[in-house]
């Protein structure tokens, strides 16, 4: 019983976190489209302090990074 607590607990984070993570890139996205905001106010709007990490970030979920993403909207 002990066991399928850890599990349960585990995989709820891991599912908190995925979902956390899809709320970013979906704004993210929106702000990208939808605005001129400079790529370094949309990473600090979203939680980054470093704009660099968010590049990282979008581009592994996405597979573009952000101003690609922007140019091709």
């Amino acid at each position: 019983v002990r066991v399928c607590g850890i599990i349960l607990t585990s995989i709820t984070v891991l599912v908190d976190a995925l979902l956390s993570h899809r709320r970013v890139v979906i704004e993210a996205k929106k702000m990208l489209r939808l605005t001129n905001m400079p790529l370094k106010a949309i990473s600090l709007k979203r939680g980054f302090e470093d704009a660099s990490n968010f590049v990282k970030f979008f581009k592994r979920i996405v597979g573009k990074t952000p101003l690609q993403y922007r140019a091709m909207e």
